[in-house]
Formats: C-alpha cells, sequence, structure tokens
C-alpha cells in the first residue's frame, strides 16, 4: 500500500480543505467565514498541523498516505477475521486501488480518517456481535464519534448499520437492545458535541447548520 500511495505525497495541489485551513490557521472561523459542505475534523486538524510546522502541502499530503494506508490496514485486519489470508489480501488490495483511484490517498481530507475510524468501529462491532461486552460499545462509540468530526454523513450511516448489528446479530430483547444504542448514540454525541458548542458560541451555529445539514439534504 505505501508502494502505491507515497509516491503521490509529492503531487503538489491545493484542495479546498488544504485552503480552508490555511484560512482558519489565519483566524478565521469556519462556516461564518467560508462556506464547506464538509464538517471540520479535517480542515481544523491540518490548521493544527500548518500552525505547528508551517504551512507545507507536503506534510498535510504525507499525512494522508500515513491515514489512507492505515485505513487499507484496517479492512486488512477485519477481513482477516472472516477471510482466508489470501482473499483478506485481496480485499485489501482491491480497496487500497479503489483508494488511489478515487484520489485519497495523499490528502488529508475528510474521507480516509472517516474511513478508517468507521473500519476500526466495524471490527468493534463485530467483537460486541461476539461477545455483548460493554467495552466493545463504548469504544465503537468513541470511533464513530471521531468520524462524525470528519464526515457526518458517512459516519451516520455507520451509527445506523452499528445499531442495527445489535437488533440483528445479538438478537437482544426490544429493551436491552434500545438501551445499547442509546449508551452507544450518547458516547457518539458526547465525542462531536463539544466541537459544535465551540463553533455555535463563536457565531457559526446558523451558518453550520445550513452547510451541513440543509444544503446536503436540499440539493443532493
Amino acid at each position: 500500500t505505501l508502494a502505491l500511495f507515497a509516491p503521490t505525497a509529492f503531487l503538489i495541489r491545493a484542495p479546498v480543505t488544504y485552503l480552508s485551513a490555511v484560512r482558519i490557521a489565519g483566524g478565521e472561523l469556519l462556516y461564518r467565514d467560508m462556506w464547506t459542505m464538509y464538517a471540520p475534523g479535517s480542515m481544523y486538524t491540518l490548521a493544527l498541523v500548518f500552525k505547528l510546522f508551517g504551512v507545507h502541502v507536503l506534510i498535510a499530503n504525507v499525512l494522508g498516505v500515513i491515514v489512507s494506508t492505515a485505513a487499507v490496514l484496517a479492512l486488512s485486519r477485519l477481513a482477516l477475521e472472516v477471510a482466508r489470508p489470501a482473499w483478506a489480501a485481496m480485499v485489501a488490495l482491491l480497496f487500497a486501488f479503489a483508494f488511489f483511484g478515487a484520489g485519497y490517498q495523499n490528502a488529508l481530507e475528510s474521507y480516509p480518517p472517516a474511513i478508517l475510524c468507521v473500519l476500526l468501529a466495524a471490527r468493534h462491532v463485530a467483537r460486541h456481535g461476539e461477545s455483548g461486552a460493554r467495552r466493545e460499545l463504548v469504544i465503537t462509540g468513541l470511533l464513530l464519534g471521531i468520524a462524525v468530526l470528519f464526515k457526518h454523513d458517512v459516519a451516520g450511516y455507520a451509527c445506523i448499520a452499528a445499531a442495527a448489528s445489535i437488533v440483528l446479530v445479538r438478537r437482544e430483547s426490544f429493551r436491552r437492545a434500545a438501551g445499547q444504542v442509546a449508551f452507544r448514540a450518547a458516547i457518539v454525541v458526547a465525542v462531536f458535541a463539544p466541537v459544535v458548542v465551540l463553533l455555535v458560541v463563536a457565531g457559526a451555529g446558523p451558518a453550520m447548520f445550513e452547510d451541513l445539514v440543509i444544503f446536503p439534504t436540499g440539493y443532493f
């Protein structure tokens, strides 16, 4: 995977995520001062990186390669739990080429971190299906909460799938299943809610709702 992804880190381009991160590092506020329909995670992460190390596209690209490679490895580990090594390797290779073809492999944009978190969460969803351990609910909730901060729609679909797994796999009673779903949902909200509150307090609330909810639901 690294052999496929790493050389592309030297392809210098300036995605909107990078440009937004530069403006945030300069003191502007996402949603209030600039439009985007993406969650804030990647832009604020990059803004912090730019603050610490300076504005360098290569650094952002290298981070993108690292996160994308980690996502492929996460899928590989998940596949190894349900398939033979040869089949798991084939799935991981196809996934790596899909990443490469989509152009996600060399930029720290919203999809790679979200996909990484969702795949890591999927492993713990499977473990919860086997053991019913509360610890797996907590870990899954934390990972999906982080995913929301990077790609809220993808994370939302993953949350629905994770909730369905409790009903379809564990076959718990309705009351117990509802309690587990609510517990995990509370953890997800606890992860991303502070960021939302900070943005609202800073004055980005109405614009953030328009960009992240109204626009995507109205035009897609």
